[in-house]
């Protein structure tokens, strides 16, 4: 069952969001958020048409099992009406790369490359909502640029020179078999940082954003998951899945009421060679079953000539 947000019936929530769905072309409204100390706080939550929303949850390992170097899984949320298709071969510049994309403005939120290269984007949270929407740039089309690029170093250099003021607020992951970094922006500043071994959370919220309780417990999970012997993928799957009581502390988003919502799972894994296993729901993960994409993504890398063909 589809967790609800905020307090008061049903109908009362119906009433508040239909005076404002007629009012603002920009839906502005306040979610009661709960964090550790069970203390309760407003924070604003912010649908806009006139921009591109991203994947908001990425849990990543990098080099934190020999055999597993990198594990990425994440959840895309995005506006229930906003048209995609799922992860097929693409070509970006000379790269074959294996991806969703965006229909809408093109680029794509996640994907990996020919020679093992692992691009996935979050939006960043804007209180103060999107500066100028229509002017700026697709962030989708950051990680299209990064997949053209052969490994983590040269595409995290190559999107370290780009003006911040082109995009709305970001956070880009780069990640291969031997390094990950990350490229932030905040809309007016780029910052950039490598990751290091270990399990990485970044949501929308993350480098001081915004607090959020999900990403507070996405850290608990994140610890358990890098105690773990071997690499956690049931496990993983599940923390994608998590329902809570207001539906933005819940790494599964439902929120038909504001026609958004968690649109796509992704759990993708390495092994020293590059990427070996794709798993994809095309829905709510909670909903929909994880589609095992494995086979046709290694089939179509051994098919060209680059370096993952086995």
């Amino acid at each position: 069952m589809a967790p609800s947000f905020g307090e008061g019936s049903r109908g009362q929530q119906r009433s508040l969001i239909s005076r404002w769905l007629s009012s603002h072309r920009l839906i502005s409204f306040c979610v009661l958020r709960a964090d550790l100390r069970r203390h309760r706080a407003w924070q604003e939550f912010r649908v806009d048409s006139r921009y591109d929303s991203l994947m908001c949850t990425l849990l990543v390992a990098s080099r934190v099992w020999p055999e597993t170097p990198l594990l990425v899984a994440a959840n895309r949320d995005e506006r229930l009406d906003r048209a995609s298709s799922p992860p097929a071969f693409r070509e970006f510049g000379s790269r074959r790369v294996f991806a969703p994309l965006d229909l809408v403005a093109g680029g794509t939120w996640m994907g990996v490359n020919d020679l093992g290269l692992l691009v996935a984007i979050t939006n960043r949270f804007q209180p103060e909502g999107p500066s100028n929407p229509e002017g700026k740039l697709s962030r989708g089309l950051l990680v299209q640029r990064a997949l053209s690029l052969a490994n983590a170093r040269q595409a995290v250099d190559t999107i370290s020179t780009i003006l911040a003021s082109d995009y709305n607020g970001f956070h880009l992951v780069m990640a291969d078999t031997s390094s990950a970094w990350i490229v932030w922006s905040d809309g007016r500043e780029l910052s950039r940082n490598e990751l290091r071994p270990g399990v990485h959370v970044v949501t929308e919220r993350s480098f001081a954003a915004a607090p959020s309780y999900r990403e507070e417990q996405l850290v608990l999970e994140a610890q358990r998951v890098g105690e773990s012997q071997l690499p956690p993928m049931t496990a993983l799957k599940e923390s994608l899945r998590a329902h809570r009581a207001v539906a933005m502390d819940s790494t599964c988003v439902h929120l038909p009421e504001l026609n958004y919502g968690t649109r796509s799972a992704s759990v993708v894994r390495f092994d020293q060679a590059g990427p070996r296993s794709y798993h994809y729901a095309p829905g709510p993960p909670c909903s929909e079953a994880f589609e095992d994409l494995s086979q046709g993504m290694l089939d179509g890398f051994r098919s060209g000539d680059q370096s993952v063909a086995r």
